[in-house]
C-alpha cells in the first residue's frame, strides 16, 4: 500500500506563533450599572472540530444558537481554569451579559485568527509546494520546445 507524505507538516514550529488571544468580555452589573469586565484567553488558531460543531449547529435550527455559541467559545478557551472562570462570569446573577456580546466576541476571535499569518508550508502535497514534472510530461515539453522551426528561434 503507498504511503504518502505528511500533510500539514510544520518545518519551523518554534517560528509559529502561538501565544494565546486575550478578549476583554463585559456585562453591565445591575446595581452600580457600571461595566464588568473580565479578559479570557483564548486559543492562537481555530480548531477544526470546534469549528465543525458550530456550523452543524447553526445547520440543526435557531433554539440551539445560544448554547452553541457559548459551547463553541468554552471550546476556544485556553485550559480548563479559564473555562471555569468564564463559565462563573457568565452565570453571575449580577451581571447582565448580552447575546450580542458573546457574538461580538465570536467575531473578534474569528477576526484576530483571521489575521494571523498562516503556518508556513511544508511543501507537502496539497500545501501549495512545488510539483515535479512526469517523465512523460517532461519529455514532451522538452519535445514541443525543440521543434521550434528555425526561423521561430531566431526571432526569439
Amino acid at each position: 500500500m503507498p504511503k504518502l507524505d505528511p500533510v500539514g507538516f510544520v518545518e519551523n514550529p518554534d517560528q509559529v506563533d502561538i501565544d494565546p488571544i486575550t478578549i476583554p468580555i463585559c456585562g453591565l452589573h445591575f446595581e452600580t450599572r457600571e461595566n464588568v469586565c473580565e479578559e479570557f484567553n483564548f486559543t492562537p488558531v481555530a480548531s477544526w472540530g470546534n469549528t465543525l460543531a458550530m456550523i452543524e449547529a447553526v445547520e440543526s435550527g435557531e433554539d440551539k444558537m445560544a448554547y452553541s455559541f457559548v459551547k463553541w467559545l468554552r471550546n476556544a478557551l485556553v485550559g480548563e481554569s479559564e473555562y471555569e472562570r468564564f463559565a462563573a462570569f457568565l452565570s453571575r446573577p449580577d451581571v447582565l451579559i448580552e447575546s450580542s456580546t458573546l457574538q461580538g466576541a465570536i467575531t473578534a476571535l474569528r477576526e484576530a485568527w483571521a489575521a494571523r499569518p498562516t503556518l508556513p508550508s511544508s511543501g507537502s502535497a496539497g500545501t501549495g509546494g512545488s510539483t515535479k514534472r512526469t517523465s512523460t510530461a517532461a519529455s514532451r515539453a522538452r519535445a514541443s520546445r525543440s521543434r521550434k522551426s528555425p526561423s521561430a528561434r531566431r526571432s526569439t
